[in-house]
Formats: structure tokens, sequence, C-alpha cells
């Protein structure tokens, strides 16, 4: 077997597993992701961007923009966010994006065959590589 399908094979088998990730320590540890899921549906849903909680949720958090689900946001939105955001400490990044599915939380740099940072549920292959896709 060549040396890179088995690492996809390993990639594929460790982020859908399902078993909660923190590869970065020191950046997502303390983020509660139960409090960050509940927030951020919250507010989406007040602020009319999602239909119901059982959207599946990408939000790109990119250093001069912020998007949902490949969509951006304003300016004022991307403010509104920012602030609420600040509390978890999550910042900015080349790949930073906050992922909700109907089995997952995770929060992190979503790579092209890689994901670092924090999940909860079941991390599928499927949702990941489309958070790559939202750049």
């Amino acid at each position: 077997m060549q040396k890179g399908l088995i690492i996809s094979m390993l990639i594929l088998l460790s982020v859908s597993s399902g078993f909660s990730q923190d590869l970065d320590k020191g950046r997502f540890s303390d983020v509660n992701l139960n409090e960050l899921r509940t927030t951020v549906h919250k507010h989406l849903l007040q602020d009319d961007l999602i239909n119901s909680k059982s959207d599946t949720v990408y939000l790109s958090l990119r250093e001069k923009y912020m998007a949902l689900n490949g969509q951006a946001f304003s300016q004022a939105l991307r403010s509104k966010y920012t602030k609420i955001l600040a509390p978890y400490n999550i910042g900015t990044g080349p790949n930073r994006t906050i992922l909700l599915t109907g089995v997952c939380s995770a929060v992190g740099d979503f790579m092209e065959n890689s994901f670092h940072g924090k999940s909860k549920g079941r991390l599928q292959i499927e949702y990941a590589s489309r958070a790559f896709d939202y750049k």
C-alpha cells in the first residue's frame, strides 16, 4: 500500500471515529463546546442566518473576513460575532472554523488532510472536508 493512502486512511479513521480530539491543547482546550454551540445557534437564529439548530454551520473565522457556509458576513455582522466569540478566545486563522452539525461540534483549523482543534461527537470526514472547502 502506498504511504499517502495509509496516511489518508489513518486520518479518515481518526476523524470519523467519534472520539473527542484536542490536538492543539494550548489553543482550544478551555473551549466549552456545548456552551459555544448554544451561543452560536442562538445568535444565528436571532439574526435569521439559519432556520433551525439542526442546520449545519460552517463559521469561517479568517483574519480579514468571517463567513457562514461560504457567505461572507457584512462588517456589522463580523463585528457582532467577533464580540460574541471573544469570551471563547478562539481567534482567527487561515483555516479557523467552527463546525456544528447534528452529530458534532468542533472548533479549530481544518486543513486538506487534517484537523487541529477540539471536537465533540462524531467528526465525519465529509464535514471536515467541506470545512476546508469554505476557505
